[in-house]
């Protein structure tokens, strides 16, 4: 109910589903979201990063050294820390060129160390 998702609130969920279906925006969004994933998955892999999965999407899960996630997280590199050694990272459709090639960076900075 805090989130307005109650059947009286209908019209507030159709609208917002509405324009998401509209004019292809959702197919809009995802695609920028993969193209995304694709660039940071490419910049990784000229890193050696070792991935569990060949990303299809905008999530892709890899494995690194639980230092080098350290210091990933000590420069704010934002993430999801599965365990040891394993993290998952996320694009969306919001993540810009300046954000996937800081965070190439930053993961070059961390693997080196």
């Amino acid at each position: 109910k805090r989130a307005g998702h109650v059947p009286s609130k209908m019209r507030f969920q159709s609208a917002q589903l509405l324009a998401y279906l509209n004019d292809g925006l959702w197919i809009r969004l995802a695609a920028a979201a993969n193209r995304f994933a694709q660039r940071l998955h490419e910049g990784l892999r000229q890193l050696d990063v070792e991935f569990l999965n060949e990303p299809e999407a905008n999530i892709m899960f890899l494995r690194i050294r639980d230092e080098a996630i350290n210091r990933l997280e000590e420069r704010e590199v934002k993430f999801y820390r599965i365990g040891p050694g394993l993290i998952r990272l996320v694009t969306s459709f919001r993540t810009t060129d300046a954000e996937v090639d800081d965070a190439l960076a930053r993961f070059s900075e961390a693997l080196g160390e």
